[in-house]
């Protein structure tokens, strides 16, 4: 009986020499970020279905199904779905009349701004109409007087020369360029995302500086372009930051800010007394083509005050994006970009450069302390509801939206520090001395249990 706290105590010392060092090196790693586990995500990020694995995706998940952070930006999304792509006999580019009785249904409602996010540079054909439809969208937007602005997606690509040439960021042109020139109603904003090494999108940028057949032209990003139209703008924390042109349109050359993707949840169409006044909402296009439903301009189908985007769901369409959260609409990523750039911009002008840092060393020193103290089973339990409570009480009392990509690495560190941990228990436990001296005990039980009064030697 007295010999087993001391033994208790020799245990547990043993087991901290092996877990102190070791949690400490993973804790430095931690400081660093994610340069460290690039390759490591790279490789590891891949599920059997073909989809990205992401922690900050399901945490975002689980914490958006609470409540949005504050400040988001109240949306009403103009969905062309498969019913109204069927409906126009499936073509391979939307009809341009029809769009531009979509922009006039939309400008009726007064809502704050509208996003058009449906490709144009296709039109183009040695800058003239290729179509009467194309033209009657020109006729319509050379006519556009509505106290409504509207912001159109400007397409961009990638390409180089030569194989020794950089590559470089082009402008694909639109017959529309010289319209949106002479209407300071109407505006561009890009969409052109930022796709990891696996094909991913997790980030998106303030500006992009392009070529054109002229020289450069800096093109805002989509966000950007509606804080300027919302009371967000007047908050000078979440001002949007002012694009510069340098006249370098490589693609190493881009020198704007970079930002998380944040995917909150999926927008549906809600049933109107199902949601709130600052509910992202969905509405089909088809609705607003529709003159039997001209009436429907209050509740959940009024968009007064609130941006609305015009886009596309169907399967015909071409703008699909790989994210974290599975393939998705080109129409939802624009909807969670702008949805949560007033937080996002104010909280990263904000806070100090040291905070991720913080977040990730703290998250992953209580893991190590849930993993050290309890069993395996109970451990995971507490660990995935400490990662989702850190997530809501950092979103929704801060407003901190980083905090998803902090937990993420540190999950991925303390799966590291799990790992090696594993490896080098296996390893002492493997020492020759130590085999020999449990072939020893074994062999000890084994001849106690066949004769009691034996007493092997040591």
């Amino acid at each position: 009986m007295d010999n087993k706290k001391p033994k208790a105590q020799g245990h547990l010392y043993g087991e901290l020499r092996l877990h102190g060092p070791l949690a400490l090196i993973f804790a430095l790693l931690c400081l660093i970020g994610r340069p460290v586990l690039s390759p490591i995500v790279t490789t590891a990020g891949y599920a059997s279905s073909g989809l990205p694995l992401s922690l900050d995706s399901l945490l975002a998940a689980a914490s958006f199904a609470i409540t949005s952070p504050p400040g988001t930006i109240d949306l009403t999304l103009v969905d062309i779905d498969e019913e109204l792509y069927t409906a126009w006999g499936r073509p391979c580019m939307t009809p341009r009349s029809a769009v531009a009785s979509l922009i006039d249904a939309v400008a009726a409602r007064r809502p704050a701004g509208i996003v058009l996010d449906v490709g144009l540079a296709c039109a183009a054909e040695g800058g003239t109409c290729p179509t009467d439809q194309a033209c009657s969208l020109e006729d319509f937007l050379k006519s556009y007087k509505a106290d409504v602005p509207l912001i159109l997606v400007r397409e961009m690509h990638i390409a180089r020369s030569s194989a020794a040439t950089p590559a470089r960021v082009w402008i694909d042109p639109s017959p529309f360029d010289a319209i949106v020139a002479a209407n300071p109603r109407i505006s561009w904003g890009h969409t052109f995302y930022l796709t990891d090494t696996d094909g991913t999108v997790r980030h998106w940028q303030d500006w992009w500086e392009a070529c054109t057949t002229t020289g450069t032209e800096t093109v805002p990003a989509m966000p950007l372009r509606v804080l300027a139209l919302t009371n967000a703008a007047s908050d000078p924390a979440a001002a949007p930051r002012p694009p510069l042109r340098r006249g370098d349109c490589s693609l190493e050359g881009q020198i704007a800010p970079t930002h998380m993707l944040i995917l909150g949840d999926r927008i549906r169409a809600a049933h109107p007394e199902g949601a709130n006044e600052h509910t992202a909402r969905r509405i089909p296009a088809r609705q607003l083509l529709d003159s039997r439903y001209a009436h429907e301009d209050q509740g959940y189908y009024s968009m007064r005050g609130r941006v609305a985007i015009i886009g596309a769901s169907h399967s015909g369409s071409a703008d699909k994006w790989r994210t974290v959260n599975g393939y998705l609409p080109g129409l939802d990523v624009v909807a969670n970009t702008v949805r949560f750039a007033a937080t996002q911009l104010r909280e990263e002008t904000q806070r100090s450069p040291w905070r991720p840092r913080l977040q990730r060393l703290v998250v992953f020193v209580l893991l190590v302390i849930v993993s050290f103290l309890l069993r395996p089973a109970v451990a995971a339990v507490v660990i995935l509801w400490l990662a989702v409570t850190i997530a809501a009480i950092s979103v929704h009392v801060f407003g901190w939206l980083d905090i998803f990509e902090s937990v993420e690495l540190a999950g991925w560190f303390f799966v590291g520090y799990s790992l090696v941990l594993m490896i080098m228990s296996f390893v002492r436990e493997a020492r020759p001395y130590r085999l020999r001296r449990m072939a020893r005990i074994a062999l000890a039980d084994r001849l106690r249990r066949e004769d009691p009064e034996c007493k092997p030697r040591d």
